[in-house]
């Protein structure tokens, strides 16, 4: 009986060990395929600041990880199904109740663009009451914005296209576009529409300026992941790692 014992509790001991040591769980890391220049791609490969940030990050913590990448709307739902963490994502209340949240990573403008000469006062999300917004689906840069969406403070035209925000925007179907991170995004995404510049105004006062985050459902109970990519993110900061990458995208044509 005793050699029936210890020949169970070896077998138990054998696949904890296969099991936990010997196959390293593979996460996907899912994250808005078109959001240049923060994430985008060029055929089936990522491309980025976003895309080498979290590169960055993920290889410092030593995870296992494969990109997924999809119109955002999408790889929030995935993440929110726990079929992985998702990127490049902003804090509000309501998230927070199903997400574990990283540190922030790196902080972004969102800002307001409009046709030339269609520019209107705006200082506070209230100011956007009745007009026609165009925005990334499933996009919430705060909570504030989130209860002004949900009541329908503006008319939201959302979409998974920045280059269709450039060119509804320049035919007057709408008030103003969403877009981000920053200026650099409505630089990349006219030239991408082969419309000038100069045809559009950003909006003197930001929308937001929010952090972006990694997040994992709560219910997967990876506080341990979290922990590292936490411990990860303050390493990086330190050897100006992070800065570094944002810098070399500041200075691209």
């Amino acid at each position: 009986m005793k050699s029936v014992i210890l020949c169970l509790k070896v077998s138990l001991l054998a696949c904890l060990f296969i099991n936990n040591g010997t196959h390293a769980e593979t996460i996907s890391a899912w994250g808005n395929e078109n959001l240049p220049p923060m994430a985008y791609m060029e055929g089936e490969v990522p491309k980025g600041f976003g895309i080498e940030i979290i590169q960055a990050v993920l290889d410092e913590a030593k995870v296992d990880f494969r990109f997924k990448m999809a119109p955002w709307k999408r790889a929030y739902i995935e993440a929110k199904r726990g079929q992985g963490l998702v990127f490049g994502m902003y804090f509000t209340k309501q998230r927070a109740k199903i997400f574990d949240f990283s540190k922030a990573i790196w902080s972004e403008e969102i800002v307001l663009v409009t046709r030339k000469g269609q520019e209107f006062p705006f200082n506070k999300i209230a100011d956007l009451k009745g007009k026609r917004i165009s925005l990334q689906r499933g996009t919430r840069p705060g909570t504030e914005f989130e209860n002004a969406l949900k009541n329908k403070l503006f008319i939201a035209l959302p979409n998974n296209s920045p280059v269709e925000r450039v060119g509804v925007l320049i035919h007057g179907q709408i008030d103003a576009a969403i877009f981000n991170p920053g200026i650099a995004s409505v630089v990349w995404n006219a030239r991408q529409a082969g419309i000038a510049i100069n045809n559009f105004s950003v909006l003197k006062k930001p929308l937001a300026v929010k952090a972006k985050h990694i997040g994992i459902l709560k219910s997967l109970h990876k506080s341990e992941l979290m922990e590292k990519i936490n411990t990860a993110i303050d390493a990086l900061n330190q050897r100006g790692v992070i800065q570094g990458i944002m810098k070399r995208y500041e200075t691209l044509d």
